[in-house]
């Protein structure tokens, strides 16, 4: 833009000018002297002081340099034909001085010139000051006078077309005259700065345009002058212009060029319509031909706001780099960068700005906020070379139209910054060959519309990418996330790619379009709903599924054909927290949508979580719910759990949680689901597949179809399965502790119930129900052998408790094997069809108990039948076949007649234990005695193979009479080997007479051993008749016998023992009653006699003389070591 300028004011002073002298500079013909001092340089000669002074006029001053050495102020100056007026005398070197000009000074003409270095407060004071065609004002500050000076005090700075402006200093404007005023107009150039060529980096320097005085508010730059405009500025390498004067909405048309390190810096703000600015900023130095000079320090246009309506903004090559420090708005013109904006202020540039990335190396660094809406916009230019940078506080607001490329292909780089891109076709690509890196330790965020990221992102040095905008990542991009930086979205889609790093990675809600896999350190799951869609598959390998500890959050889905899987590297467990839900919408029971973790990860369904499965489908991977919920919701479909094994802690699990129908849940083979809860669907289980109850009451509600093993863990396990069902659907059911308890159980799986805990369900028998350790199984209503009858009640190695009331009559079988089958608090009847098969093992019992069926006592040790206190009965229909010994204890047994007894083993009578052999019975084994035996209801004749009574056992005998059938008789077609005690007892008010014999006991090969203790004290005999125990080879029988005359047998018991002994002791010089000789007296020959005496059927011998008598202390230790039984027993 350009003005026509008047100053009324201005021209008035001027006419009204009084006249001065006249003088000219003629160099005193040539004189060496170039002083304004030496007089002979003026023509005519003189002082200068106060004239009109002219040089170059002259024909002999023509281009001569002249030297100001003095204070002088003159009326005006002229300065023509390439004279030039300097201001020292040493270039500035030690002196300057002032020059006042109370009039105008004009230069004109080609070489012509003022140069003013700096010292005094001005170098030049004019009222004003006209720069012709070819003149220039050169300003120098940089020697040690300081800051050089132009000060136009009552008119107006003009530069004519072709005059110049130039150097570093200050011009100081006061001719404004109360109003708003051009005081420097510019047809010509203004240069910041000395040029000239330049090797090495020049040292700083400002060139200030400023308005003085009282009225420097009023003063006015009109910058590009008239037309036509021919004003240009130059701002040189490292130096300023600082204008300080307003431009009054002149907007700039004229040519400005920046150089390497410039700076333009407006006060006020200004504008720009059809003006161009060139910038060019190579780095000082040589140039080596054939090679693109490296960048330099960027050219600065600092100070107030501005706009721009047209002209041109040029940076033509790579090296070029312009830094905008003051706010833009531009909506025309023409922006062309081959080299880099840098926007330090806020800049928006409209859609009437042609704005043209116009290099292979074009680039941007953004750190304001800046607005791109150029339609055809090209951000990465015409190669991939370039870069973008928006750092800390800056925003790139790309709003491209029509024709723009939305395909970039260079390198971006957010440090703290934002990218914004609104594009016409709603997306935008960051191709494949180009990245995004957001560094700096800040957060970086990119917003706008869909953005398909094929390229690099990197997210480094602990920093933080927000993409608000909705991406779309394909298989070419490249993801890292390093440690302690973050990758945040809001909406994406995800193609597949590479995703890495040890920071996390914040999916937003993605949607998985093909096979992809995260192996980011931490990814934030459930920042946002996930969906895998079909044909897709998502692996995630983390060490954490959730930057907050907390869980998945938030919903996930997994299409049919899609495939999930959440893998930690410790192992530990992927947890879904909340009301939130992982949905799988599936087809075919063969989609296996959750694969197995490579490092075992479960997922945990906690709190009211959900795993919902619509239609049929597979998990590889352990399924957890800890409090959290599985719905299979369709009818005939089916969900099967195919994680983990069998083993204990890698298993799918329940703890509290519900799996709920109508659907079916199925357990793969090889696989268990074990814990506590509530199953309301059927359950179906493939081949070893386990349902295992532990830690608390596992409810199954909605049946067993199949199962390979159904059972309890642990001693808080319970097992509740409400509705009646086969163990047939079972390869067993095994309890490891715990209870099962609910509906009627039929048992008709081959393997039965077996373990150790305890069964309250009622139970029908019809397999095997087994103990491996102790095993309570409880019901009143139990079938313990089944609807046919065939039922085993086992114990291995265990205990089998069995538990109800009253009677049950018992076809099936028993068998313990190193272990114990307990009926308690009811009989277990055992019926001729029965069988009991003991090995090393017990029976037992605290109720009488009939065995009328088979009992076999297996070969390799003893084996029990335990009466706690109470009896048992072999009954005439049963058959016992010893394989090893059979130890009766406690309580008592009763055989009957007609009961059968074979084998090798012995039948063994505990010490605490009485058996009772029936009357007639015949016992075809080894009978032991270590207890009580008796024979018949009184008195009984019983037949055994042999017999061994040991040292504790006893053996009960009656006599009622003489006959045969009148006394108890033992027979054994073996031998006999006795031991132990005789308990002998007459009933029927039986009194046997002298002579009297009984044969009691009697065996085919022999007896052997004699009874240890007789205890007859219920078998009294008349006075003078004693019992007499006779041992024959194959019998023994009992005799009545006369009572020996026995003189020592002092207290009449009819032997002479250790009793005896005592009875004389007592006796003793007392009295007589232990008098062997007759004499009266109880004295030491009777002691002799006693000696002589001792001992049971020992004869009458004469009494023998001594010589001596013993003290009776003496004879109480001989009596004592010579002491035997009561009972008269001879051998024949």
């Amino acid at each position: 833009m350009f003005k026509r300028l008047v100053i009324g004011g201005l021209v008035a002073s001027v006419m009204a000018l009084p006249a001065f002298a006249q003088i000219s500079w003629d160099d005193a013909g040539g004189s060496a002297s170039k002083l304004w001092s030496d007089f002979g340089n003026w023509s005519p000669d003189g002082s200068p002081q106060n004239d009109d002074v002219s040089i170059g006029n002259l024909l002999g001053a023509f281009g001569d340099r002249t030297l100001f050495d003095g204070g002088y102020q003159i009326n005006s100056l002229t300065i023509t034909n390439g004279a030039d007026v300097v201001n020292s005398t040493d270039e500035g070197a030690t002196n300057d001085f002032e020059l006042i000009v109370n009039g105008p000074t004009t230069v004109s003409g080609a070489g012509s010139s003022i140069v003013i270095y700096g010292g005094d407060p001005d170098g030049l004071d004019t009222n004003t000051l006209d720069i012709n065609s070819g003149a220039s004002v050169i300003l120098d500050s940089s020697t040690a006078q300081g800051t050089a000076v132009v000060e136009v005090d009552s008119g107006a700075l003009f530069i004519a077309d072709g005059g110049t402006l130039r150097g570093t200093g200050r011009i100081d404007l006061e001719g404004a005259g109360g109003v708003a005023t051009d005081v420097l107009i510019n047809n010509g150039t203004i240069t910041a700065g000395n040029g000239g060529f330049v090797l090495f980096a020049p040292p700083a320097g400002t060139l200030q345009i400023q308005g003085a005085g009282a009225d420097a508010t009023n003063a006015r730059f009109d910058w590009d002058g008239t037309a036509p405009i021919t004003a240009v500025i130059n701002v040189n390498g490292n130096q300023t212009l600082d204008v300080d004067v307003d431009t009054d909405g002149d907007a700039w048309s004229g040519t400005m060029n920046l150089s390497t390190g410039s700076t333009l810096d407006m006060e006020h703000t200004w504008s720009m319509d059809s003006g161009t600015i060139n910038v060019n900023t190579a780095a000082f130095g040589a140039i080596i031909i054939g090679q693109d000079p490296n960048p330099g320090p960027a050219a600065t246009i600092a100070g107030a706001s501005w706009s721009m309506s047209g002209g041109t903004i040029t940076l033509a090559d790579s090296w070029d780099s312009l830094q905008l420090d003051s706010e833009l708005t531009a909506t025309g013109g023409t922006i062309n960068n081959a080299g880099t904006m840098i926007f330090n202020a806020n800049a928006d540039i409209g859609s009437g700005v042609d704005f043209n990335m116009s290099g292979n190396e074009s680039s941007l660094v953004v750190n304001a906020v800046v607005n791109i809406d150029t339609p055809d916009f090209e951000l990465d230019g015409v190669g991939a070379l370039g870069t973008t940078t928006v750092n800390l506080g800056g925003v790139l607001d790309l709003d491209l139209g029509v024709g723009a490329d939305e395909n970039f292909e260079h390198d971006i780089f957010l440090n703290g910054g934002e990218l914004d891109v609104t594009t016409t076709d709603n997306n935008w690509e960051l191709n494949s060959i180009a990245s995004i890196t957001a560094d700096a330790g800040e957060t970086s965020r990119i917003n706008g519309e869909t953005f398909q990221a094929n390229g690099d992102i990197t997210v480094t040095g602990n920093s933080t990418l927000i993409v608000g905008a909705s991406t779309e990542y394909s298989s070419t991009s490249d993801v890292v996330v390093d440690a302690g930086s973050i990758l945040n979205h809001g909406l994406a889609t995800y193609s597949g790619g590479d995703y890495t790093g040890g920071g996390v990675l914040k999916k937003g809600t993605a949607t998985i379009l093909t096979d992809t896999t995260w192996d980011v350190a931490t990814v934030d799951i459930d920042d946002g709903t996930t969906t895998v869609n079909n044909g897709a598959s998502l692996v995630v390998n983390a060490d954490s599924i959730d930057d907050a500890g907390d869980g998945i959050d938030s919903n996930i889905t997994v299409e049919d054909t899609g495939q999930l899987t959440l893998n930690l590297s410790s192992g530990a467990d992927v947890s879904f927290e909340g009301s939130n839900q992982l949905i799988y919408n599936g087809n075919i029971i063969s989609s296996t949508f959750l694969p197995a973790p490579a490092n075992g990860s479960a997922l945990r369904f906690a709190d009211t979580s959900v795993l919902q499965i619509n239609g049929d489908g597979t998990s590889d991977a352990r399924i957890k719910l800890d409090g959290g919920s599985l719905n299979i919701n369709d009818a005939g479909e089916d969900f099967r759990m195919n994680g983990g094994t069998q083993i204990a802690g890698n298993t799918n699990e329940i703890s509290g949680g519900t799996i709920q129908g109508p659907g079916e849940l199925q357990i793969g083979s090889g696989r268990a689901l074990r814990g506590n809860g509530v199953i309301n669907a059927q359950v179906d289980g493939d081949a070893t597949a386990q349902l295992i109850a532990t830690d608390g009451q596992l409810n199954v509600n909605g049946g067993i179809q199949d199962i390979g093993t159904l059972g309890t863990f642990g001693p808080a396990a319970i097992l509740d399965v409400s509705t009646p069902w086969n163990t047939n659907v079972t390869d067993a059911v095994v309890l490891n502790q715990g209870r099962i308890q609910g509906s009627q159980i039929t048992n008709d799986g081959p393997n039965g119930i077996a373990g150790n805990g305890l069964v309250t369900a009622p139970v029908d028998n019809n397999s095997i129900i087994q103990a491996n350790g102790a095993l309570v199984v409880q019901n009143v209503t139990n079938d313990w052998d089944g609807s046919a009858n065939t039922g085993t009640l086992r114990s291995n190695n265990g205990h089998l408790e069995l538990r109800s009331v009253g009677s049950f009559l018992f076809n099936g079988t028993v068998e313990a094997n190193s272990g114990t089958v307990e009926a308690r608090n009811f009989e277990l009847e055992f019926d001729p069809a029965s069988q009991l098969t003991l090995s090393k093992g017990t029976y037992s019992s605290n109720v009488a108990t009939d065995f009328g069926g088979n009992i076999d006592v297996l070969a390799g040790a003893t084996s029990v039948i335990q009466m706690a206190g109470t009896s048992s009965t072999f009954e005439g229909t049963s058959t016992t076949t010893l394989g090893d010994t059979l130890r009766l204890e406690d309580g008592s047994t009763f055989v009957e007649v007609g009961a059968s007894f074979a084998g090798g083993g012995a039948l063994q009578v505990a010490g605490s234990h009485t058996l009772t052999l029936a009357d007639g019975a015949s016992v075809n084994v080894l009978v032991e005695n270590q207890g009580r035996l008796a024979l018949g209801a009184s008195p009984g004749q019983a037949t055994v193979l042999d017999y061994q009574q040991d040292s504790i056992g006893l053996l009960e005998i009656e006599l009622q009479g003489t006959a045969l059938n009148d006394f108890d008789r033992l027979s054994a077609s073996g031998l006999m080997q006795l031991d132990g005690d005789l308990e002998l007892s007459l009933i029927g008010g039986f009194n046997p007479v002298l002579n009297d014999t009984f044969t009691i006991l009697s065996a085919a090969a022999g007896v052997n051993g004699v009874f240890s203790a007789l205890d007859f004290s219920a078998a009294s005999l008349d006075p003078g008749l004693m019992w007499d125990v006779i041992y024959n080879p194959t019998n023994v029988q009992l005799a009545v016998a006369a009572l020996p005359a026995f003189t020592a047998d002092f207290d009449n018991d009819g032997d002479v023992d250790g009793d005896d002994l005592i009875q004389w002791q007592g006796d003793y010089g007392l009295n007589g009653d232990s008098d062997a000789d007759s004499d009266g007296q109880s004295a030491g020959i009777d002691f002799l006699t006693w000696q002589q005496q001792n001992g049971s059927g020992v004869p009458v011998f004469a009494a023998l003389s001594v010589s001596g008598v013993p003290e009776p202390s003496t004879l109480l230790l001989a009596g004592l070591a010579l002491s035997c039984g009561v009972i008269t027993r001879r051998k024949r």
